[in-house]
């Protein structure tokens, strides 16, 4: 999982997305780029961080969601 950030043009981003794209190829490891899933500057402590109600928001709405994070 690739976390929200409000920064935009993360250095090595590009090459880690491309990395874990072989993985999920080769390996069919699955993973998810949610770092534009949560823009509202107010659910950050800072710009590359979540405050508390940010990750409450982002488990219910994302995480949650997730199947392979899903407990039986």
């Amino acid at each position: 999982i690739i976390p929200p950030t409000q920064l935009d043009g993360q250095p090595g981003k590009d090459k880690l997305k491309k990395l874990l794209d072989k993985y999920k190829k080769d390996k069919q490891i699955n993973f998810y780029d949610l770092s534009n899933a949560i823009k509202n500057p107010d659910l950050y402590s800072d710009v590359d961080h979540l405050n508390t109600n940010g990750v409450i928001l982002f488990t219910k709405r994302y995480l949650n969601n997730i199947p392979e994070l899903k407990q039986n």
